[in-house]
């Protein structure tokens, strides 16, 4: 425990971990509450808008998207987002051509195109188009497959909060997707940062020597690393909470909600990074760590666009779910949600076990990544 607590210590008066502490309170305040407490209101008959859904009903998805689609074929102009990025895409001749051979059989064969022909050929129009196309699967319900709610629709989804996510669930779910975008990058800074102070201050030479093991060395970092990251989340959990409670005084919330998603949903998310950045840096002994998890941590973000309403986490390590509600949306992956998180906490223990072996081995001797680097490009001026 004192090894912990000097770990906890040492992690509390580091840059990296002011910095996230001020990054994780301005995305609390900027997006969170700005964008996330709005207050629920039951539906009344007669509303000029009840929002709107997603759909998968074929007649619904494919006249819009075929006329999207000719819209886009006429300009030679069509949209695309490789890697969450906005591109316009204007075809070759020859892709043209092949592109108008797949406009025909949509048009002519329309009336008895079946909706698995339909998407097959939609694909073939995305990766024509190179990919990140609103014609792909990722985004051809999203985006043609839009209708208006209706009343019924309104009064179920309210129903769900209320009865399902006892209301707090519903804001604790966008509380988890804003908080994820900065549990899924700067702990690897802090990670980084820890190790390579290590080194700097020549705490390896004196701590090698001594008799605590590899094991606990490395476990009471990665403990300490992932406690401290989560204490404000918890805190901010908390006062959360009251919040909500503060607001639907007239209601039966869950007060466990918030703590919930925060153990459940962010705790392996923070795992994981805390994990990959302690093995790269004890391996590489240097902050290249940071520039990895930086790039995993975008990809992520980029891929998961069209997720971001939740019900759909895949492998992503920051699963998404930015919308007041779509309890029911959330309720049916909800399998798939648990086994992702799963899949990230044992990950995270596998990722730490081998950061103990090459810890153990450094200790006998063996040369990090940069000295092995230093000495072959040394040996080849040579």
């Amino acid at each position: 425990m004192r090894l912990l607590a000097t770990e906890c210590r040492r992690v509390l008066r580091s840059l990296p971990y002011l910095i996230f502490i001020a990054a994780l309170l301005l995305m609390y305040v900027t997006n969170y509450r700005a964008d996330g407490l709005e207050k629920l209101q039951k539906p009344s008959p007669n509303q000029a808008s009840y929002g709107m859904k997603e759909v998968e009903l074929p007649e619904v998805i494919m006249p819009v998207a075929i006329q999207m689609l000719q819209m886009e074929f006429a300009n030679n102009s069509y949209t695309a987002y490789p890697y969450g990025f906005y591109k316009t895409v204007v075809l070759s001749e020859a892709k043209q051509r092949e592109m108008a051979e797949h406009l025909a059989l949509l048009t002519e064969a329309s009336p008895s195109l079946s909706y698995e022909q339909f998407k097959q050929t939609m694909e073939q129009v995305d990766q024509l188009i190179g990919g990140g196309s609103q014609y792909g699967e990722s985004f051809l319900v999203s985006n043609f497959g839009q209708v208006p709610k209706s009343y019924e629709d309104a009064q179920r989804d309210y129903a769900a909060i209320i009865e399902q996510d006892h209301i707090s669930g519903a804001y604790a779910r966008i509380f988890a997707d804003y908080i994820g975008i900065i549990a899924g990058l700067l702990p690897a800074f802090i990670t980084a940062a820890l190790a390579l102070r290590d080194r700097k201050d020549g705490l390896y030479e004196n701590l090698y020597p001594r008799s605590i093991r590899s094991w606990r060395f490395i476990a009471s970092r990665y403990a300490a690393i992932a406690a401290m990251v989560m204490l404000p989340i918890l805190l901010l959990s908390g006062y959360e909470t009251y919040a909500i409670a503060s607001s639907y005084p007239e209601q039966m919330i869950d007060y466990f909600a918030f703590f919930k998603y925060s153990l459940g949903w962010l705790l392996p998310t923070v795992l994981v990074v805390a994990a990959a950045s302690l093995l790269i840096t004890e391996w590489s002994g240097t902050a290249i760590a940071v520039a990895l998890q930086f790039a995993w941590w975008f990809m992520t973000l980029m891929v998961g666009i069209p997720f971001i309403d939740g019900g759909k986490p895949g492998l992503l390590y920051m699963p998404r779910h930015n919308a007041l509600g779509n309890t029911e949306l959330f309720a049916a992956g909800l399998e798939d949600f648990i086994w992702n998180r799963l899949l990230y906490a044992a990950l995270s223990l596998v990722l730490v076990a081998v950061t103990v072996v090459i810890y153990e081995k450094k200790r006998r001797g063996m040369r990090s990544g940069r000295d092995w680097l230093a000495q072959r490009l040394a040996h080849r001026r040579s």
